[in-house]
């Protein structure tokens, strides 16, 4: 399976006034904004990447190269199933109607399971012909989340270049790993 994604998320994941307060920057001074919200973006990337989950609302099409009876969404939280289509070998593509399929939305990982798979299992597809655009992320994230995006957001401003001389550094025992770490998601 692969998965592509569609349309990225319409706002920011954590507020830039909460992001300014965390930083101590005057609230009034918009002249960062546009590399503060840069900075955000890339510690939600970092945070989705390391967490396997899905913070802010996105879409994306998950691509299997068979029809399967489970199909298992990666990146949690799965809010939605908007369609489920196969190519066939022939060029044709053929609409799965949403009576003939169960979108599964409370497991640990979303699914959309086939009613009567007998219907679609051993149709000739297409390399990744057997589609699935979902919506994933949360409606509201989480207080663990936002604080990790708010430590990789001032780490990402405090230190705008890729290489620290002359410092000592060392990774804080309570800070974005241990924030990620109880809800990481791994695929194997």
């Amino acid at each position: 399976m692969s998965v592509k994604l569609i349309t990225p998320a319409n706002s920011l994941p954590i507020e830039l006034s909460l992001v300014k307060q965390h930083l101590r920057l005057d609230e009034e001074d918009t002249s960062e904004d546009v590399l503060l919200a840069q900075f955000i973006l890339a510690s939600e990337g970092v945070c989705e990447n390391y967490q396997g989950r899905v913070f802010s609302k996105k879409s994306y099409c998950a691509y299997f190269d068979w029809i399967v009876e489970a199909a298992k969404l990666q990146f949690p939280p799965l809010i939605s199933v908007s369609e489920v289509k196969a190519k066939l070998y022939d060029g044709t593509e053929m609409v799965i109607p949403s009576a003939d399929y169960f979108v599964d939305t409370s497991s640990f990982l979303g699914k959309v399971i086939l009613k009567d798979p007998s219907k679609y299992l051993g149709t000739r597809l297409e390399p990744a012909g057997y589609q699935i655009v979902f919506e994933a992320g949360y409606d509201t994230l989480p207080d663990n989340y936002r604080q990790a995006l708010l430590l990789l957001t001032a780490h990402y401003y405090e230190n705008r270049e890729a290489v620290l001389i002359g410092t000592i550094s060392k990774v804080m025992e309570f800070s974005v790993f241990a924030l990620l770490d109880p809800d990481r998601v791994v695929v194997v």
